[in-house]
């Protein structure tokens, strides 16, 4: 029997379901491609996909067009997006993360009479919308975000499955894959020889995650084999120009300004032999860290505990790659790939093996049609929600996830205690969590060592020092 639902009628089995992608703005960020990854590989007899922007409109408008799907932006008006939503029949609205506005959008949404209302949560803090109920459904990017979410609401890991799950960002395998062809092409274009080695990094430049860190670790690399370059994709902040030039790096940094579209990442990710990220603020989840992997390249990342930390769940130690805590420990690392083109192989090709194994879009779209059919349910009747999983999964993956979450808290004790006193503090003082209190607590620190140095002299020095 057909339902009347936001503003449409539904057959259950005849009609597609209507499914707004909403997110803050249509730019190339990485929330964004989400969206319009899971809008583009919906089954489309199922599910008709509107990619929809609560703020403002950008270049995601022209791509969504080439993939034949409709976008719209609302320039935040709540008004706007309820009179869409029932005009348009919309049954189900997934929210992408937070951004300016959710609330009322999401508010919008059900005066319209949307009752399915899905949240991919990047990062897993807890905010009005929860507090609300205004949300049927979590997705959550990492284990990390899941974990700091049931720490915050203070539910039982099990009561959080019933309506919430893991869901890595989904990665297009045949876009990103090596292709000699399309590495020889970058090369020209940046004009550098075949025997250098490139290593990259993607992301725009944002003094919130990039910083010094990774060239902090190439100034420190004493031992190598052959020429490499440093390729920022995306552009470099003042702060990390400064120290290029304060460091005499110039000749080995290139800077590559965005935005991209994605092919064009996918073309420049191919010309890389070694992907290096580092964040001030860390990752719950690197959407160019799993490309790069999907491309076969080895990873070398900044390991970030005391920040959002999903990169572990990307990177096996070891394995496809390193995660470092400071820059003597990254610059290692480097040193070992650089030399070495066996073990870049061999990590590229793990690297590749993880994305089939977990971020292949074919599989985390089908997971995510049944969490929509689930939503469908709610759609069509006035009984509860019914969760897309069932209760024994629920069980199985609460106890996979404590194990995951106990190893993960015994490696982190162990990689701490690698580090000297000096690199543990300046880790805390200089990014990520507690950052202010750390920061303000090194300076202090430091200022109080100067004052005690001036009183008594510099003991590996001149005894005199602080007579004079």
């Amino acid at each position: 029997m057909p339902s009347s639902f936001g503003g449409g009628a539904v057959l259950q089995g005849t009609e597609p379901l209507t499914v707004l992608q909403l997110v803050d703005e249509l730019r190339y960020g990485g929330t964004e491609k989400v969206a319009l990854s899971y809008a583009t590989h919906l089954n489309r007899k199922r599910f008709r996909s509107i990619l929809g922007a609560f703020n403002n409109g950008g270049p995601l408008e022209t791509e969504a067009k080439l993939r034949a799907l409709q976008s719209v932006a609302f320039n935040h008006n709540p008004s706007e997006l309820r009179h869409f939503v029932r005009d348009e029949g919309v049954n189900i609205v997934h929210i992408h993360s937070g951004f300016p506005g959710d609330f009322e959008a999401i508010r919008a949404v059900k005066d319209a009479g949307v009752r399915c209302v899905i949240r991919t949560s990047a990062f897993g803090w807890l905010d009005r919308l929860d507090a609300s109920g205004l949300i049927d459904f979590n997705l959550f990017v990492s284990r990390f975000a899941l974990r700091r979410y049931v720490r915050h609401s203070g539910r039982r890991l099990e009561s959080v499955l019933s309506k919430s799950w893991v869901s890595y960002v989904p990665i297009d395998a045949t876009m990103f894959r090596p292709d000699q062809d399309r590495a020889k092409e970058l090369r020209e274009q940046l004009g550098v020889s075949e025997d250098t080695l490139l290593i990259g990094r993607l992301g725009k430049a944002d003094g919130r995650k990039l910083d010094p860190f990774l060239l902090r670790a190439i100034s420190q690399i004493k031992r190598l084999s052959s020429k490499f370059c440093i390729v920022l994709l995306g552009g470099a902040t003042d702060e990390v120009r400064r120290y290029v030039a304060r460091s005499g790096m110039q000749g080995c940094v290139i800077e590559q300004n965005g935005p991209f579209t994605e092919s064009e990442v996918a073309n420049h990710l191919a010309g890389l032999d070694i992907y290096a990220h580092s964040s001030r603020v860390g990752e719950s989840f690197s959407q160019a860290m799993a490309e790069a992997m999907a491309t076969a390249l080895p990873i070398v990342s900044q390991w970030s505990p005391y920040a959002d930390d999903g990169t572990p769940e990307m990177v096996e130690n070891g394995n496809n790659g390193a995660l470092c805590l400071s820059p003597r420990e990254c610059a290692r690392a480097l040193e070992w790939l650089l030399n070495d083109s066996e073990l870049r192989k061999r990590w590229g090709q793990r690297s590749r093996a993880i994305v089939a194994e977990r971020f292949l879009v074919g599989d985390l779209v089908s997971s995510y049609e049944s969490t929509l059919l689930a939503g469908a349910s709610l759609v069509a009747t006035d009984k509860p929600w019914v969760p897309p999983v069932s209760s024994g999964r629920v069980m199985a993956e609460a106890e996979a996830l404590r194990s995951y979450w106990a190893n993960y808290d015994q490696s982190v004790r162990l990689a701490w205690k690698k580090l000297g006193a000096t690199e543990h503090f300046r880790t805390l003082a200089s990014r990520g969590y507690a950052y202010s209190r750390a920061r303000s607590a090194y300076f202090l620190a430091r200022s109080s060592l100067e004052r005690l140095r001036r009183q008594f002299g510099n003991l590996h020095g001149d005894p005199q020092a602080g007579k004079k």
